[in-house]
Order: C-alpha cells, then structure tokens, then sequence
C-alpha cells in the first residue's frame, strides 16, 4: 500500500485546492516537502490525521487533543480549521482526501482506495466517504466507514508510530509512569494483531457467563439480576461522568480563551495586571516595608558604633593604657606576693635549729641570710620595671568585665564591622529601590482602576478564572469519583464472573461451553507463545536498530522487553550488565532509542502504511544524522515522506546522503498569512529552489 497524492482544501492556511503526488518511484521510495516554519508542515500531517480520523484524532496524541481542547471543543476545531481567506470569500466548506493504491483486502481484489472527509461550518460537521476503486463499497458499508479504517487501513492506536514528530519522539523514551506503560502495551498489543485475539477470548467469556445465566436456578438469578443491574448502574454512571467531565474540559477550553480575550483588553487598556497579581504586589509592598524597618534598626544598632570607627587611633592609645595598666596591677600584685614569700623563706631559715645549722655561727649565718633575700629579690623581682610600674598615672582603672567589653567592641571595629556596615548598606538600597519599584507599579495599577472599562474587563476576567477554579474543582472530584467508581465495578464484575463459575451448566450448553472453554485455553496459550515470540522478535530489532543507528558500539549490549499482564517496559542493559537509566542518556540518545523502538513497532506490525516525520533531524549531531538518514528513513517503510526545515533539520551534506532515495520534492510556498501552497521541483533541485523562494520571501 502506498499513497499517491493527497487533497487539501481550505484547510487552515491551505487556501483553495492543494495537491501532492507522491507515490514511489522505482526504488526511490522518499519524498520531501520543505517549508519554512508557519509556513503549513505541521498542518499536512495534521490534515492527514484529521482526514482519516475525524473526531478519534484526540485520541491519537496528546499534540491533537491540546489542540481541540484550546480550541473549546471538536466543533470549534473545525470552525477554526477553515481557512479564513476562503471564509472571507463566503466558502463554508473543507475538506481533505488520501488516494491510496495496490491496497490489499483479505478477499477483495482492490486497485485503489479514496479517504475524503468533507467539513461543512454552517453546521459544524464533518462527513467521511470512502471509494474502493471509484465506487461505494459493500465491505465499507457493512462494516462502517470508520471501523473499515481501524481495521483495514491503520488502527488509531498505533498511529502515532506512522504520523510523528522525530523531535517529541523523545517523549517515548521518557516513559516512567504505569498509565504511560499500560498505553504502551495496548499500542505493542494492536501492533502485533493480538488484541483481537484478546478481544475474541473476552467475547468467549461472555457467552460462557451468558450459559450459566440461562442455567441458574431462581436465587441464582435473582443475584445474577440484581449485579447484574448494579454493573449497569455503574457503567452508566461512570460515562454520565466522563461525558461531564468531558464537556466541562471542553467548557473550560472555551472559557480560557475568554480569560486571554479579557486579558488582551486589559493589556490594550495600558494593564498587564491581573487583581491577584495586584493583591500580590500589595504583599510585596508590606513584606518590603517590614524588612526595611528591620533593616534600619539593625543599621541604627551598628552606627551606634561609627564615632568609634572614627577615633580609630584613640582607642588604640587607650588600648594601650589599659594594657599598662593591667600589667602594673598584675605587677603590683604579683610583686608584693613574691616578697612575702621571700620573706616567709629567709624567716623559716633563720628559726631552722637543726644539729647543721648550729654548727655556723651567727655572724657567718646573717651573712648568708642577708645575701640570700638580696639574691631573691634582685633576680625575682625586676628592680628596673618596678621602679617604671610605680611611676604609671591609672587613668581609667576599668574592671575586667569593663576591659573584656571594649576589647571585643575593638576587636569589631577591626574586623567584621566595616563589611556589615557594607553589606547593610547595600541591602537598604536594595530595599528602597525595591520598595520604590513595587510602590510605583501598584500607583501605575491602582489609577488605571478608577477607570471604569478597566473595571469592568478586570471583572469580567475574574468572574471567568473563578469558574476556571470551580471546573478544575469538579473535574478532580469527577476524576476521584470516576476512580471509585471504577473499583466497585471491577468488584462487582468479579463477583459475577465468581457466581457464575459455580453455577452448573444446563445440559443443553455443555457442549458450548465445554467448547468455548477449549477454545479460550488454546487462545491463552496462542497469546502467551505469539507475546513470548514477538517479545524476543521486538529485542533483536530495538537492539539492531539501536546498535544500528548509535556511534557508540556496543553501547548497549542487551534489550530486554518486560511484558506483565498490560503494561510494557523496556530496560537497557550494558556490557557488565547494568541497567543504563534512560534519564541518563542524552536528550540525542533518548531520540535515537525511541526511534529505534518506533522503527521496530513498525516493522513487528507487518501493517503496509507510508510513514510521515517532522522535524526529521532535531538534536541529532553530524555521525548520528549519517546513520539515521541512511539506515532510518529509506527502511522504516515501503513510503517515507520528511517534512525537513532546510539547512537547520537537513543540510545540503546530509541531503545528498538521501537524495538517492528520493522520488519527489515539494517546497510550501507562502504566499500571505492566510495561503500557502504546494511547488513540485526536482529532488536535485530542492535547496537551490528553496533558497530563490526564501530569498524572494524576504525581499518581498
């Protein structure tokens, strides 16, 4: 399967009839449409998506759905997905169409297929038709328009594998969250046909329960009635639920434009401010006039201090007074002890009555007695210093508490203060400028709202956020509601599938049953070897492709796929088999494994679909880009077509490593802010074509 061209009319900035041809050639099997950005590349893919599936698109990323829900809704996507020149001609309708070939349909010989989706703006509603071979289908109508899409053309689950942007990609290798994991694993289950089987086993379920419904006695069916109801009950509550969760995301879409529309008022009116951005200043204003006070008596406490910092020298000649005179205290005291002592010693030798000392006599005893006190005296007691002490004037004669204090207030003085005295400083200013700032915004703010429109918009957007508030309020409450609700059902279903297993099967299903029992073992164990075969399948390629596409070699040398009941993961194992954390890859590698896993889920999915990709070289450095636009974007389908911004996304280098494979070109042409078109030029062509239309843009 293959597209040959796609239609695109009045679409956004696509003004009147638009079409590209881009079918393979021979084995060149790429093609290219560049543009500059705003010029439409995001909108074709987006056409694309919206043309095959219509309202479900939401449901294919999270890119659509912001879309529909910034827009207020799918019909208010639609009204504004018209192209506003054609709008302004009096044109109501839109529309895009895919012309598919060699489409193979189990049992029905099909050249051609025709996927158009028509929008009609007096009414907002969209209409999809679908043509095999120039004529309405038996097979479509039987099936239905959208269902023969899902089933024969592409499913919306795996889609987001076939419409991507190779720069959000990324996103894919960031997934940690079970929900994230859980969607994830329905994607590999679609991708690898399994989910019908799934869907096949469930519907066996159900026949089997419906057998023991029929079989049961009266009791038996009185509880199956009443869980029965109960479970009904609450699936009917659970969609009354999301429906109104549903309509207020989409209420609450339309009024967040209301809110921007006021706020644009007020910005035209000369007020950026919002009332609680103004009450937020007014916090300011206090916070800072209280932290000024505290900075001022902080500042008073240190300029107590500044007529000392001024008699710096004064205070050091006091410094020094009071050390002289501490040492002649010290002195004294010290002194006056030695003599006693002296004077203790020379006594206890004078009244000494031992058998030696009565053999001197006195003369010779007061010799040395008189000798010894001069000796103590003279070597104890510094003659010199003593005579200098007892000349020094006490002129403050400050205690040790007092002295302790006026060292520590020099000690300040000499180190720390000057740098707080500083710092403060500088901090006042802050404070003021600060203050002075806030002080003029809120005077600026406050006249602007005695005018009386400025009111009335500042109202009008308030009484709009605070139903914003309300909806996100009862959106939560839904969502916890919705929760719950969800767990009595699965309790309820539990116990109805409990009560049926002991019910005994009326004769006349046994045979069924015991059939429908076989069949759903066989498909247990069909499912459990398809996931054991396509798990291993689906780590040979991711490893291939990764090993493929990275220029570190052996980087990662294993990838194994966890499958636990319904959630997926993907662990990366090195050399000396770790696990290398995906957050620890770099934002380029994290884009060349979610490529890796996107090429091997299109590959395992056997589905025959061209791919799309925008952005098709973001963060990728010069040996990365090599290996992806020579191992990638030729394999990863039998039809790529790259929406590339030249020179930033593809250089002229890297387009003649592809150019071999490209079968057509394309440049979008701007031709104002409401029309842009599609030019053919040859794949040989491009950048020289592309550089005349940009160069023109610019000069025009």
């Amino acid at each position: 399967m293959y597209i040959e061209k796609i239609t695109i009319n009045n679409y956004r900035i696509y003004y009147g009839e638009n079409t590209v041809t881009v079918a393979p050639v021979s084995n060149r099997n790429v093609s290219v449409i560049s543009g500059d950005n705003g010029y439409g590349k995001t909108t074709f893919l987006t056409a694309l998506v919206w043309c095959l599936y219509g309202n479900q698109m939401q449901e294919i990323d999270s890119f659509y759905k912001d879309r529909i829900l910034a827009a207020g809704g799918y019909k208010k996507y639609l009204a504004s997905s018209m192209n506003r020149r054609a709008l302004a001609n009096g044109e109501t309708k839109f529309h895009v169409s895919i012309d598919l070939k060699n489409v193979e349909l189990p049992g029905i010989q099909c050249d051609s297929i025709q996927i158009s989706r028509t929008c009609n703006i007096t009414n907002l509603s969209d209409v999809l038709t679908i043509f095999m071979d120039n004529r309405i289908s038996e097979l479509v109508d039987d099936v239905g328009q959208q269902v023969f899409i899902h089933d024969f053309i592409l499913p919306k689950e795996i889609a987001k594998f076939f419409f991507f942007d190779a720069e959000k990609i990324v996103e894919i290798a960031e997934i940690q969250s079970l929900q994230e994991k859980q969607l994830l694993s329905q994607a590999y289950s679609e991708v690898l046909g399994i989910k019908k089987y799934e869907d096949l086993k469930n519907s066996l379920n159900d026949l089997r329960i419906r057998f023991r419904k029929d079989s049961a006695n009266d009791i038996e069916k009185a509880q199956f009635k009443d869980l029965g109801e109960e479970i009904n009950r609450l699936t009917k509550s659970i969609r009354r639920k999301e429906q109104k969760k549903e309509k207020l995301i989409s209420e609450r879409g339309e009024l967040r434009i209301k809110s921007d529309t006021s706020q644009e008022k007020l910005l035209r009116e000369g007020n950026a401010l919002t009332l609680s951005e103004i009450h937020e200043l007014q916090d300011e204003k206090s916070r800072l006039y209280e932290d000024g006070k505290a900075l001022m008596s902080e500042f008073k406490d240190l300029f107590e201090y500044v007529p000392f910092a001024i008699t710096g020298k004064i205070l050091a000649v006091i410094e020094s007074q009071l050390d002289i005179e501490d040492k002649h205290r010290k002195s004294f005291i010290d002194k006056k002890l030695l003599r006693n002592k002296i004077n203790t010693i020379i006594d206890n030798l004078e009244r000494d009555t031992s058998d030696i000392s009565q053999k001197f006599d006195n003369e010779i005893k007061d010799y040395y007695l008189t000798k010894v006190h001069e000796l103590l005296n003279r070597h104890l007691i510094e003659a010199e210093q003593e005579v200098e002490l007892d000349n020094v004037m006490f002129l403050h004669d400050f205690t040790n508490d007092e002295k302790n204090r006026f060292k520590a207030m020099l000690s300040n003085l000499r180190t720390t203060y000057r740098e707080k005295l500083q710092a403060l400083n500088r901090s006042l200013r802050m404070n003021r400028a600060a203050y002075s700032d806030v002080s003029r915004k809120l005077a600026y703010a406050e006249s602007i709202e005695l005018d009386e429109l400025v009111k009335s918009y500042r109202l009008e957007k308030e009484s709009i956020d605070r139903h914003i508030r309300s909806i996100d309020e009862e959106t939560l409450e839904l969502s916890q509601n919705i929760g719950a609700l969800e767990n009595s059902l699965i309790a309820k279903k539990r116990l109805f599938e409990e009560i049926a297993r002991k019910i005994k099967v009326n004769e006349k299903y046994q045979d069924k049953d015991k059939l429908a029992t076989r069949l759903i073992e066989e498909l247990d164990t069909f499912i459990m070897r398809i996931k054991a075969e396509k798990k291993n399948s689906l780590e040979e390629r991711v490893l291939s492709n990764l090993n493929m596409l990275m220029h570190k070699k052996d980087f990662i040398h294993r990838v194994i796929v966890e499958i636990n009941s319904d959630i997926l993961d993907i662990h990366l194992i090195d050399r000396r088999g770790k696990e290398i954390r995906k957050d620890d890859l770099s934002k380029g590698e994290q884009q060349l494994y979610a490529t890796a896993i996107l090429k091997a889920l299109v590959e395992e999915s056997g589905i025959d679909f061209p791919v799309f990709v925008d952005s098709p070289l973001q963060k990728f450095d010069d040996k990365h880009s090599r290996n992806i636009i020579t191992g990638f974007y030729p394999q990863i389908s039998k039809q790529v077509v790259i929406f590339p911004l030249l020179n930033k996304e593809l250089n002229e280098d890297e387009y003649e490593l592809l150019i071999k494979h490209v079968g057509s070109a394309f440049i979008i042409n701007n031709f104002n802010e409401d029309s842009s078109g599609f030019r053919e030029v040859s794949p040989r062509d491009l950048f020289d074509k592309g550089s005349k239309v940009g160069a023109a843009i610019k000069n025009a």
